[in-house]
């Protein structure tokens, strides 16, 4: 989805949290790839979110980390999803 978008109208912070979102639970290597951000990018704004409490990363039992929205995280996907409280959109679709 965000790869066929020519303008900028997302920051890449918000890329990060609706693919967090889209593919809530998948490794952080996977929705890395899938938010089409370079890795260097990708791996600064996850930590900056880790930091602010809107993600955070989990690791499974085979010691890989996975990525998570916090309860923060989620109040502000849902705002630029324009969600209401009581209602979300289905995940995973992109």
């Amino acid at each position: 989805f965000f790869q066929i978008m020519k303008s900028k109208f997302l920051t890449n912070h918000a890329v990060v949290l609706l693919t967090v979102y889209r593919n809530e639970g998948n490794k952080t290597k996977d929705i890395m790839k899938k938010s089409g951000l370079a890795p260097n990018t990708f791996y600064k704004i996850k930590e900056q979110l880790v930091e602010d409490g809107l993600i955070e990363e989990r690791l499974s039992e085979k010691r890989s980390k996975r990525l998570f929205l916090t309860a923060k995280g989620s109040t502000i996907v849902r705002a630029l999803l324009c969600i209401p409280e009581t209602g979300a959109p289905p995940r995973g679709s992109s």
